[in-house]
């Protein structure tokens, strides 16, 4: 059974849009874009889209831009 519970959130499981949108500090409809063109990774149950806390971890990571010195 799938739980969504803030101890799984926390423990890499599923967040849902608005908590990706906080996450990211993006807003919804940028969010739907990039869901739109496959740009972030997420995980679809039928209708509903959530993603990995893991994913967004590495998502975030991948797009890190270095200090030049």
């Amino acid at each position: 059974m799938l739980q969504t519970s803030a101890k799984t959130a926390k423990s890499g499981g599923l967040i849902k849009k608005p908590g990706v949108c906080r996450k990211l500090s993006i807003s919804l409809r940028t969010l739907n874009y990039r869901i739109a063109n496959n740009e972030i990774p997420y995980v679809k149950f039928g209708g509903a889209v959530r993603f990995l806390e893991s994913d967004l971890d590495n998502y975030i990571a991948s797009h890190r831009i270095p200090a030049k010195k």
